[in-house]
């Protein structure tokens, strides 16, 4: 236990990366749900993790705004998820700078209409697979952690959102594509 001089306050010591779990999942259920949710469930993930960091590390941000503007903490989630897994002596690594921005450029190029953007975006949001691995290892090598492979009513929610997306982007391409 820490102690502060002042008060001899029992503080709680800073959180360790070891002390780390994640909202884990499997990739498969990462990316089914990316479609099925027009693309709302990473929002989701991102949010969770920031939420369980938050809360592990007391710190105080929110987790919303991390979630909201992932291209710019892509970064962190991936260095702290990855110092994590090294700490349960993670065999594998990968640079979080480099993912960060091949994922902030996926971004940009899902924003174009071209099929070309869309490979693009395609490469940038595949660079969230080697946080989601490290992610697996670091709660499958914490007791009482698991991996969620289930789903979850707030998953169902998310995906029942991006369904009604999904419905409602081909209603309004069949109304344009007719002159309706």
């Amino acid at each position: 236990m820490c102690y502060t001089s002042s008060h001899m306050e029992q503080t709680p010591p800073p959180a360790s990366p070891a002390a780390h779990t994640f909202y884990a999942v499997p990739i498969w259920k990462f990316i089914v749900l990316t479609i099925v949710s027009s693309g709302l469930y990473p929002l989701y993930w991102f949010w969770f993790n920031w939420k369980l960091i938050r809360d592990q590390e007391h710190k105080d941000f929110s987790p919303i705004l991390r979630a909201l503007f992932s291209f710019l903490y892509f970064s962190d989630l991936a260095r702290t998820v990855l110092n994590a897994a090294k700490a349960k002596q993670y065999p594998e690594t990968y640079n979080p700078t480099l993912l960060a921005w091949v994922f902030f450029i996926g971004i940009l190029g899902s924003l174009s209409n071209s099929w070309i953007g869309g490979i693009i975006g395609i490469v940038g949001f595949l660079m969230v697979i080697p946080i989601i691995r490290a992610m697996a290892y670091v709660n499958s090598h914490t007791e009482g952690s698991s991996i969620q492979t289930k789903l979850t009513t707030s998953e169902i929610v998310v995906a029942l959102i991006g369904i009604g997306f999904w419905i409602l982007s081909a209603s309004f391409l069949t109304q344009s594509s007719f002159g309706a």
